[in-house]
């Protein structure tokens, strides 16, 4: 998960959240989201299928807005997360 930190800080700012507010929507402490972010630990496999879940239902509304230069959020199937902007 080389850039997993970095996806879910921005992801998570893109949709408006804090690390607490992702904490408390996926029945977690702030401190185990800061950690994702720093990359100190990664996310279990039991938090990633949460946090897929939740990014899939809250993107919905983003997904084809830009995240940051050059990426956006994408939706496919169950999965949300960043990719390349298409030129």
């Amino acid at each position: 998960m080389r850039n997993g930190p970095i996806k879910i800080r921005a992801i998570r700012l893109k949709l408006g959240f804090t690390q607490e507010d992702l904490a408390r929507k996926l029945g977690l402490v702030l401190s185990t989201v800061s950690k994702w972010e720093q990359g100190v630990t990664n996310p279990s496999r039991l938090a990633r299928e949460k946090l897929e879940k939740f990014l899939k239902k809250e993107g919905k509304k983003k997904v084809s807005e830009p995240l940051s230069q050059g990426h956006e959020v994408v939706s496919h199937g169950s999965k949300v997360g960043m990719m390349p902007t298409r030129r």
